[in-house]
């Protein structure tokens, strides 16, 4: 993962590509849960309603949308 203050890259959970994710185009992020129902990886949700599966953990990709939106 790398970050800038207004995009990151993340890996995709079923085909590990690697996607740029433009934070101006996030609605919303939710926590994915593996089959213990552990926080692992995170839903990133944009507003054109698409959405994507990150490996990323929800801790992660909020924090980095957090640093957007505080550098706004």
């Amino acid at each position: 993962m790398s970050i800038s203050y207004s995009s990151s890259t993340y890996r995709t959970v079923n085909s590990e590509t690697e996607v740029l994710v433009p934070f101006g185009s996030v609605s919303h992020v939710n926590s994915g849960k593996d089959m213990k129902g552990e926080s692992v990886t995170c839903w990133v949700h944009f507003h054109s309603g698409k959405c994507v599966h990150v490996k990323e953990s929800f801790k992660v990709v909020s924090s980095d949308l957090m640093q957007y939106l505080e550098s706004m």
